[in-house]
């Protein structure tokens, strides 16, 4: 299964890529279309089918599951 780090490393060589190959007005697009799908609850759902597939082939081990629900506004709109 790949982890935060993973993806985050792909998705980091895919932006210096589009930079590399001159892209950079279609990053805009990138942008726009991440923000979008983002109101739209894409990822959400994405995240829920996700889960259900790990589910039903047993590649989930919820005894190591941990739920997070901390929310702090950012003091002085964050760094």
């Amino acid at each position: 299964m790949v982890g935060t780090m993973e993806l985050v490393g792909v998705l980091d060589v895919v932006h210096l890529a589009a930079v590399a190959a001159g892209l950079r007005p279609l990053l805009a697009t990138v942008y726009r279309r991440f923000a979008q799908w983002s109101q739209a609850r894409v990822w959400a759902r994405l995240h829920g089918v996700i889960l259900d597939r790990l589910g039903q082939h047993g590649d989930l081990d919820w005894s190591r599951c941990a739920i997070d629900s901390v929310s702090l506004r950012a003091a002085k709109g964050g760094f």
